[in-house]
């Protein structure tokens, strides 16, 4: 992490996991991951840290999502000032939501609702997230501030679910 952060002006955090295994526990990857490249940056005397967490961090009682928000204390302590990213559920070419699911609807005469189908999203594309990451690194600011990022529609997962179908 030395090498990688030595003579940046900033240094942005976005790993991270949904499904713990083996090693890449969610503690290993969303605590001292996070807590690890923050110190790194501030070794390296970055201007900015940006850390890419999740939208609701801490608030569902997952455990993936109470290690985002552990991570997030962790970098805000090894860097104070590190700006915090919050994005919904994010979708791109290569997304992990809607392929997913366009995928399973290949080749499953049945797709799962989750919840019921009920639970609401704010869906937000890629390049969106990737500007406002690049909007924080141009101002410079390391202000401590935490961004939740959505898209314009909010829908439910299962109108997300007919909408993979449909297209």
């Amino acid at each position: 992490l030395a090498a990688a952060c030595d003579g940046a002006f900033a240094v942005i955090n976005a790993t991270g996991t949904d499904h713990a295994t083996g090693t890449q526990s969610f503690d290993a990857i969303s605590v001292f991951g996070a807590e690890a490249v923050a110190k790194a940056a501030r070794a390296a005397r970055a201007s900015v840290h940006v850390l890419v967490s999740g939208i609701g961090a801490g608030e569902n009682g997952s455990r993936a999502a109470e290690a985002k928000r552990a991570g997030e204390a962790g970098a805000a302590r090894a860097f104070p000032g590190s700006s915090i990213v919050r994005p919904s559920v994010v979708f791109g070419a290569d997304d992990r939501f809607f392929n997913k699911f366009a995928s399973m609807a290949r080749f499953s005469p049945v797709m799962p609702l989750f919840g019921g189908g009920g639970t609401r999203y704010q869906p937000v594309f890629v390049g969106d997230v990737a500007e406002a990451i690049a909007t924080l690194v141009d101002r410079g600011v390391a202000d401590g501030t935490t961004y939740e990022l959505g898209g314009p529609t909010v829908a439910t997962f299962a109108d997300l679910v007919r909408f993979v179908l449909k297209t």
